[in-house]
């Protein structure tokens, strides 16, 4: 494990395939060593904090094999940073910010948070030890949320409406993925100004009973972005409850 300064030690490198393997840290000449590892594929990143990270590489393991020389280079870690504010300008405190990335898994892509942090007193936040890639900014205003129950749901109006934030809003201001932009850092960049805006807007309470088995799961996308769900069993099916659904609604 090198960096233009030559070798690193203490930096961390993680195999990720089909068994778990523990990381391993380099020594003070920057050579590690992954032992007990079942045949497969296996993707393999590296990094330490505050020096930066190195592009993850991919190896295929044979039974019976040993592999050498597998080096990595740090790049310097990048920088995002920017503030969470409401269409008023209005900062939003509190809020929990991730930085995701769109990865391709058994043939589906899905969304792998790489780093979270919270927005400070302006609305502000930043996060560091990010490698050169496309990121997604995600945002969950932490005021809305709520794990309510049966007993203890949010309060909603007439009409059946409920008057918040989106629970899920993706950098620049969309409130689905679809409309998400990525942010595209270079390593050792300092990207700053990345704000992300909301506007408030009705969320719903929703009662449906699904005519099932007592044996059923429920799915719905970006699991934390829906309040709660509470659900009980009827002669009839399984009455369940979604508190603060956006107007888009859900698929189940």
């Amino acid at each position: 494990m090198v960096n233009d300064d030559g070798p690193v030690g203490g930096a961390s490198v993680r195999p990720a395939g089909p068994a778990f393997t523990p990381r391993v840290t380099t020594d003070a000449k920057g050579y590690y060593k992954v032992t007990g590892v079942v045949p497969g594929q296996y993707f393999i990143q590296a990094s330490k904090p505050g020096v930066g990270w190195a592009k993850a590489r991919s190896v295929t393991v044979l039974a019976g094999t040993r592999i050498d020389r597998l080096d990595f280079r740090l790049a310097r870690e990048a920088v995002i940073s920017g503030r969470v504010l409401e269409k008023d300008k209005t900062p939003l405190q509190g809020a929990d910010v991730l930085v995701v990335m769109k990865t391709l898994r058994s043939g589906r892509f899905e969304l792998r948070e790489r780093a979270f942090t919270k927005t400070d007193d302006r609305g502000g936040y930043r996060i560091s030890g990010l490698s050169e890639g496309a990121y997604y900014i995600q945002v969950l205003p932490q005021q809305l949320r709520v794990r309510a129950s049966a007993r203890s749901a949010p309060a909603v109006r007439q009409g059946g409406s409920w008057n918040g934030i989106p629970m899920t809003v993706f950098y620049p201001g969309a409130l689905s993925f679809s409309g998400a932009e990525p942010v595209r850092l270079h390593a050792g960049e300092r990207r700053e100004g990345v704000d992300i805006t909301f506007e408030r807007t009705p969320t719903y309470c929703i009662t449906v009973t699904i005519a099932v088995p007592s044996a059923l799961t429920i799915y719905y996308p970006f699991s934390g972005s829906i309040g709660s769900c509470s659900g009980r069993s009827a002669e009839r099916g399984l009455r369940v409850t979604f508190w603060l659904v956006p107007r888009r609604g859900i698929n189940l």
